[in-house]
Formats: structure tokens, sequence, C-alpha cells
């Protein structure tokens, strides 16, 4: 169950999505930081906070590919 899966369950699917493409994109941009910037997606405070990454893992879990391209 991952941070999509409520809008998921009420039916809104692609907001879902959406979320989970961005904070994952965030997260491999700028770490994964206790919180982020809104305007710029950089990384706040303790950079590396235990909830982010098991939010990733979650939601990384549900997809087959990173939300970045690997290089």
């Amino acid at each position: 169950m991952g941070a999509g899966h409520g809008p998921r369950r009420g039916g809104a699917v692609e907001l879902a999505d959406q979320v989970s493409v961005r904070f994952r994109a965030t997260c491999e941009e700028s770490g994964f930081a206790e919180n982020f910037d809104a305007l710029t997606g950089e990384g706040l405070r303790d950079r590396a906070y235990a909830w982010t990454a098991g939010a990733y893992l979650l939601l990384a879990g549900e997809v087959e590919s990173p939300a970045t391209p690997r290089r």
C-alpha cells in the first residue's frame, strides 16, 4: 500500500500515478530527505530519513521501472 493507494482506491488512478512518479523522481534527484522545497524539489533538513526511503520503496514496488532513466 503506497502513497497513491488512497487516491487509487477512490478512483483517481491518474492522480495516484502522478503522485508516485513525481515523488520517486524527486527522491532520485534530491535523495531521501525529511521534506522537500515545494518549488525546487531540493531536499531539506535530515537528508537520510527512513519514512521517505520506505515510501519510495513502496511506490517503486508498484512499478517495473524507475521514475527517471538510469545513466
